[in-house]
């Protein structure tokens, strides 16, 4: 099966997907909440941006500018790490 991953892309993916998880536990709180709502990440529901503003109580625009900071930060703990496949936010 061509979609099937090799024994070596499996171990690649679990230590990106390892490594991605500690970088994301290394954010504050309301980053984490931010992040794993808006990408509906480690089992948490989809929440947009106006959701997220209402719930933390800042606005929809202080959202995103946080989410974009955010992405730059696990960008560069994933290519610290040595990950290369890292892709535009």
């Amino acid at each position: 099966d061509k979609n099937q991953l090799t024994p070596l892309e499996t171990v690649e993916n679990n230590q990106r997907n390892n490594i991605l998880t500690n970088a994301i536990e290394s954010l504050s709180e309301r980053e984490q909440y931010i992040i794993n709502y808006y990408y509906n990440l480690n089992n948490y529901t989809f929440l947009g941006l106006s959701k997220i503003a209402k719930d933390l109580g800042i606005s929809r625009e202080r959202v995103r500018q946080i989410r974009i900071k955010i992405m730059e930060k696990l960008k560069t703990k994933l290519e610290e790490s040595g990950v290369t496949s890292v892709n535009s936010y």
